[in-house]
């Protein structure tokens, strides 16, 4: 079954197991975007208390996960 839902405190951990496996396959793909201490667990945290944090799961295991807010990254002004 799939589903797409808001993140829970309880999935910190899940969380961080599922950033902590894009690293290593953008590593493998030669893209490495995000420095080791990306992102922050305190941030994700922040996020999922802010009701900003969604998880998308497979048979309930989480494969996917967006934060959807109003904070833009300075980096993203310039694409056009």
């Amino acid at each position: 079954m799939i589903l797409i839902e808001p993140a829970k405190i309880g999935d910190i951990d899940d969380l961080m197991d599922l950033f902590h496996r894009v690293k290593i396959g953008l590593g493998k793909a030669g893209l490495n975007q995000w420095p080791n201490w990306y992102p922050r667990r305190e941030r994700i945290e922040e996020n999922i208390n802010a009701e900003q944090v969604y998880l998308y799961r497979v048979d309930a295991a989480p494969v996917a996960t967006i934060t959807l807010n109003q904070i833009e990254d300075p980096a993203y002004r310039e694409i056009t």
